[in-house]
């Protein structure tokens, strides 16, 4: 779940890294229901093209921020098989709930096949693959990094949008950003070496009306990340 993205924008930028605490405040922006779609490739000194796709569900509320992988559909039998065999627990196929009241932020994992909910304290966010950025969890990038970025001279046929782009030390940055939702719904960085590529593309959805998944969560078992760990 995490973006290299980040990365970049974090060497763009003139102020400090983004991952280092949540944000002050949660971020007025709307709700929004979304679908981000991640390409990465990578040119290796060997010779060897490697190339990886895959999607997130999101789900973003006031203070909430719900993100489940778009799995195969032979997943599911996976899955059982392997929490039958032994003592099982993978971050990457399982929702993440990231919830903050402006002050304390909370991270949990949720399997929703076992019913229980795996709690994540501060220490173990890097073996979860979790930058501890409640900004970058709600707006995909943080604000206050893109808005440092230079306007780009493209053109954005979208409403409400605009290019920034930048260039350092021969790698590449392009956003395309939409204010009203604050979010970025293209992003890629890539170098003029061509030895790597990233990009993700958003696509807003309709927002449901439905109970939020963090919701219905009533009877879980609670457990610690720890319990995994032999």
């Amino acid at each position: 779940m995490k973006n290299l993205l980040f990365l970049s924008l974090a060497l763009f930028s003139s102020c400090a890294s983004a991952t280092g605490s949540p944000a002050s405040k949660p971020h007025p922006a709307p709700a929004l229901d979304f679908t981000v779609k991640y390409y990465n490739r990578v040119l290796t000194p060997e010779g060897v093209l490697r190339e990886s796709r895959y999607e997130e569900n999101v789900v973003r509320r006031p203070g909430h921020v719900w993100t489940a992988r778009v799995l195969p559909p032979h997943a599911e039998t996976e899955h059982d098989h392997d929490v039958h065999d032994h003592k099982h627990f993978n971050y990457v196929v399982v929702p993440r709930h990231v919830a903050f009241d402006g002050k304390q932020m909370s991270v949990e994992f949720v399997d929703l096949h076992e019913r229980y909910v795996v709690n994540i304290e501060p220490t173990e966010y890097q073996n979860v693959g979790f930058d501890g950025s409640w900004a970058n969890t709600y707006f995909v990038m943080d604000p206050a990094i893109v808005s440092r970025l230079p306007r780009s001279s493209r053109q954005s046929s979208t409403p409400n949008t605009h290019w920034l782009e930048i260039e350092k030390d021969g790698a590449f940055q392009r956003i395309l950003w939409d204010e009203i939702n604050m979010i970025p719904l293209v992003a890629e960085t890539h170098d003029k070496k061509h030895s790597y590529y990233n990009r993700i593309d958003i696509h807003i959805r309709k927002t449901s009306q439905k109970a939020l998944p963090w919701e219905r969560l009533k009877g879980y078992a609670q457990r610690d990340y720890a319990d995994f760990l032999d």
